[in-house]
């Protein structure tokens, strides 16, 4: 059986015939970006899009991880803008809402978020 190179792998995506994990979770690099830029410029909702950016990084890293990737690394390639401890608390952030709906419902800022309280929900 012959290997296929990397290339080949995505030529055969790009053509729809396969899709792999990679190209899933390079697929949320265009949100990551979106909902952090997002982030950063809103006053009221920036934890609205925190919480958004928290998902697409968490299943970004989620399927980075399944194909033995290193996630740093992806990280740092991919959505360099955002920094590991940005990411984290993100994460977090989604995570205490995926636990918990409205767990942030008295929040009006990502700073007033309780994070502490997150990471020891979950």
């Amino acid at each position: 059986m012959a290997h296929r190179s990397k290339g080949a792998e995505y030529e055969q995506s790009c053509r729809g015939t396969v899709v792999t994990d990679t190209a899933k979770a390079l697929s949320l690099v265009g949100p990551i970006n979106t909902a952090y830029d997002a982030a950063q410029k809103a006053d009221g909702d920036a934890l609205r899009y925190a919480l958004e950016c928290g998902k697409h990084l968490k299943n970004a890293k989620e399927i980075v991880k399944a194909e033995k990737g290193k996630w740093k690394t992806w990280r740092e390639t991919n959505i360099p803008k955002v920094s590991e401890d940005t990411e984290r608390v993100y994460r977090r952030l989604a995570d205490a809402k995926e636990i918990k709906e409205d767990f942030f419902s008295k929040c009006k800022s990502i700073r007033g978020a309780p994070i502490q309280w997150s990471s020891s929900i979950l």
